[in-house]
């Protein structure tokens, strides 16, 4: 059975130095995406060692760094873990994240454009920082301050790459991308004014793009 491939729900804006040096995507799989979009790369799988590749766009990526642009529009795609026909893991969590992987790369963006995206599961602010309601992790009122005020003096020493916001790929019901991990460091940039941040991207699985494509047109309009 061919592997489905997955696409990212929405359009995110990355440094095209963080794509110049990327290997073209393997005719085998390049030749079955979606190239709709002018740049579109395929995460790879750190655990398997496969490198994020290519698949199209080098042309602009090219002419956007002798233009000195900052950011340029990308799509990601990804080879689903989860086959085609097994839509239960995409509903349930437990299930899912068996399933779920990561890329091999960093990608510098905004870090307002994640939150004009609505892709996070929840803003976290000073207020509701570390307020967990689960006894069994819940901490005490001054520790959640205080752990709250140092991450806050961390990052205003500079956004550490080697921590990146994680955002999954078609997290929510198989069609639409969440933040997974970074909520209160994304939270603490946006009010801080720490516009560059870096992201990594995992996925699992998707629903059908053709599917995809028509619930998120849906919503928009909507919306």
């Amino acid at each position: 059975m061919k592997p489905s491939i997955g696409y990212a729900s929405e359009i995110y804006n990355i440094d095209p130095l963080d794509l110049i040096s990327l290997q073209d995507t393997p005719a085998a799989y390049a030749r079955r995406t979606d190239c709709s979009d002018p740049v579109v790369v395929l995460i790879g799988n750190r655990d398997l060692n496969i490198a994020d590749t290519l698949i199209c766009g080098r042309e602009i990526i090219s002419s956007a760094l002798e233009e000195k642009q900052a950011y340029i529009p990308v799509r990601f795609a990804f080879i689903s873990a989860i086959s085609p026909w097994n839509w239960l893991p995409l509903f349930i969590k437990k299930l899912r994240y068996k399933y779920k992987f990561f890329n091999t790369r960093i990608y510098h963006l905004e870090a307002s454009q994640i939150r004009r995206l609505k892709i996070e599961r929840g803003i976290r602010t000073k207020e509701n920082a570390y307020a967990i309601t689960n006894k069994r992790w819940a901490i005490s009122e001054p520790e959640r301050v205080e752990k709250y005020n140092n991450l806050v003096n961390s990052l205003r020493q500079g956004f550490n790459d080697e921590y990146p916001i994680s955002i999954m790929l078609c997290r929510r019901m198989g069609y639409k991308d969440c933040v997974d991990n970074g909520h209160h460091r994304l939270g603490i940039c946006i009010e801080e004014g720490i516009e560059r941040i870096s992201t990594n991207f995992i996925a699992a699985g998707c629903l059908p793009h053709w599917l995809q494509k028509f619930i998120l047109k849906f919503q928009r309009r909507q919306n």
